[in-house]
């Protein structure tokens, strides 16, 4: 399987202790975005409060065989019959505190 990282950043994507580092993938040069609608649906003490939801994907490239495309979770999610998609698992952090990668990849079942 070949992973191409449809992000702005590298992933470090970790074992689920968080502990094993398994793999990087870098960014390939192709960005994924999501284009959003937002719709004032009330309002609270003067605060807007507003719904969002996906309207369209952009630069998502063509399902290939034998590749999958890690996305934001939200992208995977916009899209559920797209078997080929990923996203990052659960948040790894260093001792301070930092975002040092994933554990594992979530994918569309």
């Amino acid at each position: 399987m070949w992973y191409e990282n449809c992000t702005d950043h590298k992933i470090d994507i970790f074992d689920l202790s968080g502990k094993k580092l398994i793999k990087t993938i870098i960014p390939g040069g192709v960005v994924t975005r999501a284009t959003f609608e937002h719709k004032q649906v009330s309002k609270d003490q003067g605060i807007p409060l507003i719904v969002d939801f996906i309207t369209s994907v952009e630069d998502l490239p063509e399902q290939k065989d034998g590749v999958v495309l890690v996305v934001s979770h939200i992208i995977r999610e916009f899209l559920p019959e797209r078997k080929d998609l990923a996203s990052p698992g659960e948040i790894v952090r260093s001792k301070s505190g930092k975002r040092i990668g994933c554990r594992g990849l979530i994918i569309n079942s």
